[in-house]
Parts: C-alpha cells; sequence; structure tokens
C-alpha cells in the first residue's frame, strides 16, 4: 500500500499525500516496534493504528475536496 501512496506522491506532488506517506511510516514503524520487540497487542497499539488509519482516511478525503474543487474552478 505504501508503494501505491509513494507512487501518487511522486506523480501529482501535494502535501496531502505526503501526510498519507508520512501516516503509512507511522504504522509501519508501530507495527515493527510490536514485532522486533515481542509484545503482545494491545489497547495501546490498537489506539495508535486506529488514530493512524483516521489520519489516512481524513487526509484522503481533504486529497478528494481539494483536487474536485479545482476541477471545478477549472485551475
Amino acid at each position: 500500500m505504501a508503494l501505491g501512496f509513494l507512487v501518487l506522491a511522486l506523480i501529482y506532488n501535494h502535501l496531502w499525500i505526503a501526510l498519507m506517506m508520512f501516516t503509512m511510516a507511522g504504522v509501519f514503524s508501530i507495527h515493527a516496534y510490536y514485532e522486533m520487540t515481542g509484545r503482545d497487542l494491545d489497547p495501546t497499539f490498537a489506539l495508535l493504528s486506529n488514530l493512524a488509519t483516521v489520519v489516512l482516511l481524513a487526509s484522503l478525503a481533504l486529497g478528494v475536496w481539494t483536487s474536485r474543487r479545482r476541477t471545478a474552478q477549472g485551475t
């Protein structure tokens, strides 16, 4: 999934895509930390993972909104 976002970031070069890339990096870091330390998945993991998902979806919605607004204005 992160490679797909990287392709989008390189093609369109928008701030919302950069936010999505940083969010995916955060999700990867959370998963790597829990995997490498051998910790069981706990409520903290669930909270951080869900928060990252909300940020990811919000930035995607922001990107769709700005893209549609630009298209409607003809810019």
